[in-house]
């Protein structure tokens, strides 16, 4: 058996963009539905390509730390233009 290895997702900025896009439109309860329902499509994307477990929680990881670095980015920017 193959082991997959995931391209790594801090790399794929249309993704990150697109989560902040969604996030800084919706607050509480639906921000907490959005991050599970887009989660939730990756993993199981991940899962149906072959990833093992311990590396789709390291792409999560690094997605969840892709998004706060675009959301401090962008709030820094909004600061400077403010």
């Amino acid at each position: 058996m193959a082991k997959v290895i995931p391209f790594p997702i801090r790399a794929r900025q249309d993704l990150i963009r697109s989560m902040v896009d969604g996030l800084e439109c919706i607050h509480g309860a639906a921000a907490n539905a959005f991050w599970r329902q887009r989660i939730g499509e990756i993993v199981s994307d991940m899962k149906a390509k072959g990833v093992e477990v311990d590396a789709i929680g390291r792409a999560i990881h690094e997605l969840q730390h892709g998004i706060h670095a675009e959301l401090q980015k962008r709030a820094l920017a909004q600061g400077a233009t403010g």
